[in-house]
């Protein structure tokens, strides 16, 4: 039985080593004021800036440079007490040999090294100051300490495997005291690494003061004792993410999850994130007692989802306060079918779904008519959104302000956009189309979209995302329909330049300006730099005429096939691309002056990956360049906005 115990701690230390790693959080906590931070402590200082009121330090240290803190913690006692209030607001522990010395220091702080009483700190105290603490351990510094190849981790022998496990174990009950002991001030917890929700983890988590809480790759313990399952538990935000290789067939862990942390949580939870069973395509069939939840205001469901309505109905019911409602591969869509009007909801996002669900998608819609915000992340076939979601909204939804669209094909129909522009109360407008993992496919028909939604005379945001960055063919051929394309700042690469890769900087410019047809011209300067015989051929477009009507000889050296091999005349490929980038940027800005001119209260237009705005004089500005689709929260928080943990 000991042996069997052993294989399965084994087991859990590979699946460890074997997480993935997960994105780092945009989360960041702000530090607590210096009047919080110093109360009940005596604070005399002679220096004249520290004798300022604490509100003023609090808006001088935001100007700080963080690098500078250590040195200015040097100054004085009071000193490093002002800078540890800013040094270590945000703690992330890595598995690091600082990560151990500093959960070791804290647990000085506290008295609670070996259950022994240390000497009190010298210095001031680093737990106050802490507001957010992440675990996210690197496998690299478990490879360095331990010698162990982590990407093999099942070649790992099984010494080497139980003295790793019996260190990450000792490290993770140093964190758990830690949280349980010394962090008075903590407000987040983010546990990024795989985590078995046991007795001695709700603990820690429970008897920390945190109000927003974020565990990913959680697997629950149906063993927790009751005491878990009748207490209140005061979080504010709490975002679950179920373990990938959890084999939760009959959904013990899930409703273990459900009974320790989400129903304690329900009389002061605002925001829930909840992914379950990722791997499993079959949703859970255990009921729940109904509890209530008054002070939920966002939700977000991913995963199979539970064939019972009883935790639906705990979560949405129609006397719920919900505001915000995100559904992603579930089959909650049953349940939103048939509970009706939601009349709290303000927006909902629809992320990716399977087809069968689209139907229930739409009596929720037809139930809902009362949203203002509808964001569907999904591509949409034509006939589903032409033949029955936008006429839907442009018939019944009176106060929608926000629209998301994503369509399924190439290019986004013109027929859709009239459609779209039927919705006259619209404010905000994103659509995309295309791939939407990791090539861009979508060529905006700019002209067809300023037509068809001219009826927006309320628009104020415009943003189209995975759309292609275009600029003028820069090319020896006579198709017009060969538009080249940088998609990646910088990359040339996929350009298409015909038949001459040798391309004069000079002549660039001037086709591009006179919109004429591209080769080097020969003259006096070509002249005075004669080409070896075989590279002195004529091409079939070497005759063009310039302004004043004469007969212009062109010539170029044939020398390398490469792209952007321009050694005849000596420009580098950087040279070339920073041009491309030029042209194309001015052809952005071009488009948005178009749009801004078209719609009169239209503040801003997200175009090939940067943000205009009107600006002042109506002059058109940049106000971001090179921001990702999924990285619009910053551009719209209250359309890409995020669980904030």
């Amino acid at each position: 039985m000991q042996a069997e115990n052993d294989g399965l701690i084994e087991h859990e230390m590979l699946l460890f080593l074997e997480q993935k790693p997960s994105e780092p959080s945009n989360s960041v906590a702000k530090p607590l004021p210096f009047e919080r931070l110093t109360a009940g402590i005596a604070f005399k200082s002679q220096a004249r800036l520290l004798k300022l009121p604490f509100d003023i330090l609090d808006e001088i240290f935001k100007y700080l440079p963080h690098r500078s803190l250590p040195s200015f913690a040097l100054t004085s006692r009071e000193c490093c007490r002002l800078a540890r209030g800013w040094q270590f607001t945000n703690v992330i522990l890595d598995y690091s040999p600082n990560s151990w010395s500093l959960a070791h220091s804290l647990l000085a702080e506290a008295n609670f090294v070996h259950g022994t009483t240390a000497q009190p700190a010298r210095l001031p105290s680093i737990g106050p100051a802490v507001r957010q603490l992440t675990i996210r351990s690197a496998k690299e510094y478990m490879q360095q300490y331990h010698k162990i190849l982590i990407w093999e981790p099942r070649d790992i022998n099984k010494d080497r495997l139980s003295e790793m496990l019996e260190r990450y174990q000792r490290y993770i009950r140093t964190i758990q005291l830690v949280l349980e002991n010394s962090l008075p001030n903590i407000d987040t917890i983010i546990w990024a690494d795989r985590l078995c929700f046991d007795d001695s983890a709700y603990q820690a988590l429970f008897y920390s003061s945190a109000g927003h809480l974020a565990l990913n790759e959680i697997e629950g313990d149906a063993r927790i004792n009751a005491h878990a399952c009748t207490t209140v538990w005061p979080l504010r935000t709490l975002h679950l993410a179920a373990a990938e290789a959890s084999f939760d067939f009959d959904g013990s862990h899930t409703q273990a999850v459900w009974n320790t942390i989400i129903r304690p949580s329900a009389p002061h939870l605002e925001a829930l994130m909840w992914v379950t069973g990722r791997h499993s395509t079959n949703p859970w069939k255990f009921a729940v007692l109904r509890s209530t939840f008054p002070a939920l205001r966002r939700l977000h469901l991913a995963g199979p989802g539970f064939a019972h309505a009883s935790v639906y109905e705990s979560l949405m019911s129609p006397d719920s306060r919900l505001r915000w409602l995100g559904v992603q591969e579930t089959c909650v869509g049953r349940y939103l079918s048939q509970c009706g009007t939601l009349s709290s909801l303000e927006s909902v996002t629809w992320f990716t779904q399977r087809a069968e669900g689209d139907e229930d998608f739409l009596s929720f819609l037809e139930s809902n008519t009362h949203l203002k915000e509808l964001y569907l992340r999904k591509a949409l076939t034509i006939e589903l959104l032409d033949n029955k979601i936008l006429p839907l909204l442009g018939s019944r939804f009176s106060d929608i302000t926000s629209l998301f669209l994503v369509g399924a094909g190439d290019v986004f129909e013109e027929s859709s956009l009239e459609l779209i522009g039927k919705i006259r109360t619209l404010e905000i407008l994103h659509l995309s189309a295309g791939d939407q993992d990791y090539s861009f496919q979508w060529i905006v028909a700019h002209e067809a979209v300023r037509r068809h939604l001219s009826p927006l005379t309320k628009l104020k945001k415009l943003l189209f995302s995975r759309d292609v960055r275009t600029t003028a063919s820069v090319s020896s051929s006579d198709d017009e329909d060969d538009a080249s394309s940088l998609d990646s700042d910088g990359d040339t690469s996929s350009m298409n330049f015909g038949d001459n890769p040798n391309t004069d900087l000079d002549a660039i410019i001037a086709a591009v300006a006179h919109g004429t047809m591209l080769a080097p011209i020969h003259g006096q300067e070509a002249a005075a730099h004669p080409q070896p015989q075989q590279n002195q051929e004529q091409d079939d477009h070497s005759v063009d005429t310039d302004a004043s009507g004469e007969a212009v000889s062109w010539n170029f050296p044939v020398t390398s096939r490469r792209p952007f091999s321009v050694t005849g005349s000596g420009i580098e490929r950087s040279s070339l691309s920073r041009l491309l980038l030029r042209m194309r940027d001015e052809k952005l800005e071009q488009e948005a002056q178009a749009y801004f001119l078209a719609f009169e209260t239209l503040e801003m237009v997200y175009i090939g990956r940067q943000a205009f705005d009107r600006g002042h004089d109506e002059i058109t500005g940049v106000l971001w360049r090179n921001k990702r689709w999924a990285d619009l929260e910053d551009l719209l928080p209250s359309m890409m906005r995020k669980l904030d943990v």
